[in-house]
């Protein structure tokens, strides 16, 4: 007889949730009460209550504006109004079923939300519920009144019924990703993902746990027989992680995004990641992490001193170019032609040197190669020249301008640099190139002055150098070079056409007859210094 009578009162719970679902229930909120908090928060969290109990879908909800503009048509004032009498006469005049009133209080840190539902047409109290809250307020909007509303509303408790057999209910279908949650409702377990139960027809708060992830709530309701279903997806839970290693100080990259230096403790989600550890003179890690789903994990690094290797083609590759000043003693000499008689002369060169390796890929053994373009200006006279009574002294004087573009070979370099010299101190050198000449005579005595000539000839030399890098901090040079060139000339003649050499002028001198064109060679010494701008 007893469990006739269950039955039977079950059958009038699902009766009341069908009509409370299908039936348009209208209800107004009246503005909670406060009490330890200001008015401007009772007032948000009565909007809460409103926009909860529109999405619950249970009821309809008159809107604020709609509910303030009857009021005051009807000059009502809201002042006041706590008792339930008032609440009452307040839902009268909005032609409404229901009227929820309550209030909200603070003592210390504890929340208080009170909540009534009213039935205007009986005029008393149907349902009534508090809940006791800590935490901040901010947190009371999102969750306390939540949880008040459905402490309200609910309609029966699933623990209730759970031995009973099935009067009108749907079934629910839950599944996660991954699966294995467990699946609680209304606090209540049901098994794990993926899960299909009849449950009673109602309002429920169905939530799945699992190891690792974030709880998954969410609320639900259950028609019959229909089907419910829930797809949760659940979110790994931030787990705090630790990088630590040899040396400390290294940089921390997180799928390429820069986490800090170690050792470092960071909060991220469990799951693989790329992870790249670098600091300045080690060899980098680079490679995968897995962060796994608890607490205390950490990943241990010993990075690798790297040994740095200078190659001769990055030592040359170091500066561009280097500017020269040049001078010494230039004896030009030669047959037949000017160098027989000249005198010892002077000669100052200025030019720049340029690294070929900046520019141009070269093997390793043509990286001491460079090119010099110089240009020199130099000056000699002629010397007493006794020549068999002929030729006894001539005031006369010699005016050479140069370019000369050589090509120069620092083996020394190359050398000290292959076996770990990064800046030779000493070193020896070779140059070659080609020059090109313009020259003049002047012979006052002879009375006789001398078109310009050119000639375009090879260049050779010698030459050592010294690199003062330990003592003024750059790779200023000074060089000692010895050259020697050997050059063809044209056809030198006077002002008045006549050659240099002729019979107008040396008519004992058969040697000389028919001679227009002339050769010289030149040797030289020259002390120079170069900087690298």
């Amino acid at each position: 007889m007893f469990n006739y009578m269950k039955k039977i009162l079950l059958f009038v719970i699902a009766i009341n949730i069908i009509s409370l679902a299908q039936e348009s229930v209208t209800i107004a909120v009246l503005k909670l009460r406060p009490s330890g908090i200001q008015e401007s928060e009772a007032e948000i969290l009565t909007d809460y209550v409103r926009s909860i109990l529109v999405e619950m879908n249970l009821y309809q909800v008159v809107d604020r504006g709609k509910m303030n503009e009857i009021l005051k048509e009807q000059e009502f004032q809201l002042s006041g109004c706590t008792s339930t009498e008032c609440a009452v006469e307040v839902g009268e005049l909005l032609g409404v079923q229901k009227m929820l009133t309550g209030s909200v209080g603070k003592f210390g840190k504890l929340f208080t939300i009170e909540l009534r539902m009213i039935n205007i047409e009986t005029g008393r109290i149907e349902k009534s519920s508090r809940y006791n809250y800590e935490g901040p307020i901010e947190q009371l909007l999102t969750e306390g009144i939540q949880n008040a509303i459905k402490k309200l509303v609910q309609v029966h408790k699933l623990e209730d019924l759970e031995n009973e057999e099935d009067v009108l209910n749907g079934k629910l279908s839950v599944s996660s990703e991954p699966s294995g949650a467990i699946v609680f409702i209304n606090d209540l377990t049901y098994g794990k993902t993926p899960l299909n139960i009849d449950i009673p027809a109602g309002l429920y708060v169905a939530k799945l746990k699992k190891e690792g992830f974030i709880d998954y709530t969410e609320e639900i309701r259950i028609r019959p027989e229909k089907t419910c279903g829930i797809q949760a997806t659940l979110i790994s839970s931030p787990v705090k992680y630790l990088i630590k290693g040899d040396p400390e100080g290294a940089d921390i990259y997180i799928n390429g995004k820069h986490k800090g230096k170690a050792p470092l403790m960071f909060i991220i989600n469990p799951g693989r990641y790329k992870l790249k550890i670098s600091k300045k003179g080690y060899i980098s890690h680079k490679g995968h992490v897995i962060v796994p789903m608890r607490e205390g994990s950490y990943f241990t690094y010993n990075l690798q001193e790297r040994i740095e290797v200078k190659t001769p083609a990055e030592d040359y590759k170091s500066w561009k170019y280097k500017f020269y000043i040049q001078g010494g003693l230039i004896e030009p000499w030669g047959d037949p032609g000017t160098g027989a008689i000249f005198d010892m002369g002077k000669r100052a060169q200025f030019g720049a040197q340029l690294n070929i390796g900046k520019w141009v890929s070269l093997p390793t053994v043509l990286h001491p190669l460079t090119a010099e373009v110089m240009v020199g200006y130099g000056m000699w006279n002629i010397k007493d020249l006794d020549s068999g009574g002929y030729i006894e002294y001539f005031d006369a004087k010699t005016k050479v301008i140069s370019v000369l573009a050589i090509g120069r070979y620092d083996v020394t370099d190359l050398i000290l640099n292959l076996i770990g010299f990064e800046y030779p101190v000493l070193g020896i050198f070779g140059v070659a190139g080609f020059q090109y000449n313009t020259q003049s005579w002047d012979f006052p005595d002879w009375d006789r002055e001398f078109d310009s000539a050119s000639s375009f000839g090879l260049n050779l030399g010698l030459g050592v150098k010294y690199n003062l890098q330990s003592m003024v901090g750059k790779p200023v040079e000074i060089d000692l070079r010895f050259t020697q060139g050997v050059f063809l000339m044209g056809e030198v003649n006077d002002k008045d056409g006549y050659p240099f050499f002729d019979e107008t002028y040396y008519p004992e001198s058969s040697w000389y007859k028919d001679t227009r064109d002339y050769s010289h060679a030149e040797n030289g010494l020259l002390l120079g210094i170069a900087y690298p701008f």
